[in-house]
């Protein structure tokens, strides 16, 4: 057995986990429904640090764009799932239309919520975390996100092991899709 490193070992499953959700969509997820914009010198802002003005109300996810272009200078979003109302696909569409009125985009979708255990050992709470992961993708996929990240938990003893298992079955995704999946250990 080849040893890899923990990076790898996760960077692997998760994009395994996503060719399997795509897989079992019918299709493979694309980033947009337009042409990639470059990324070459835009500096971008991550939504992460205007907690405190996204849970006072002050900043939505419909009025962020604008600050980040007026207040802050700057187009490019890394955006988190607790900016969103709603995963209702025509209010996330409004959303993308309001950043791209703004001229903004969304680089990344940061899963920063409990969407259920995509390692859960009951295949019914697996399956309801793999429907709501599916509903994420398409949600990454309206905003015109480039990756959509998911939080996996801290591993236990048998992690390994059972992700190890079921990282046999999983395919790459192709490098055609346009769309790339990461992942952050998160405690708890």
């Amino acid at each position: 057995m080849t040893e890899t490193s923990r990076r790898e070992f996760l960077c692997q499953a998760t994009s395994g986990a996503v060719a399997a959700i795509a897989t079992a969509q019918g299709h493979c997820a694309t980033a947009a429904d337009k042409p990639k914009r470059s990324l070459k010198g835009v500096i971008g802002f991550t939504t992460g640090s205007l907690t405190f003005q996204r849970e006072n109300k002050i900043l939505t996810a419909l009025t962020l764009p604008k600050f980040v272009r007026d207040e802050l200078g700057m187009k490019l979003i890394d955006f988190n799932t607790r900016w969103l109302e709603s995963f209702d696909e025509k209010y996330v569409r409004r959303v993308r239309e309001t950043a791209e009125d703004a001229g903004c985009y969304f680089s990344n979708l940061k899963v920063n919520h409990k969407f259920g255990d995509l390692y859960a050992k009951n295949g019914r709470d697996r399956q309801e975390a793999m429907t709501s992961a599916r509903k994420l993708i398409s949600v990454a996929r309206l905003l015109g996100a480039r990756w959509i990240r998911f939080p996996i938990p801290q591993p236990v003893a048998d992690t390994r092991t059972r992700l190890s298992l079921r990282i046999a079955n999983w395919r790459p995704l192709p490098n055609d899709t346009g769309f790339s999946c990461s992942s952050k250990t998160t405690a708890g």
